[in-house]
C-alpha cells in the first residue's frame, strides 16, 4: 500500500472511530437525564 492509502485508510477509521464516540455520548447523555429526571421526581414527591 501507498503513502496515500494508509493515509486513506487512518482518516476513515479515524472518523468511524469519532463517530462511534459520539454515538456513545449521546445515549449516555440520553441516559444520565433520564434517571436524573426520575431521581428528581421521586424526590420532590
Amino acid at each position: 500500500m501507498t503513502l496515500t492509502e494508509v493515509c486513506a485508510v487512518l482518516t476513515v477509521a479515524i472518523a468511524l472511530l469519532s463517530l462511534l464516540v459520539s454515538v456513545a455520548k449521546a445515549a449516555f447523555d440520553a441516559g444520565w437525564k433520564i434517571s436524573h429526571e426520575k431521581n428528581d421526581k421521586s424526590k420532590k414527591d
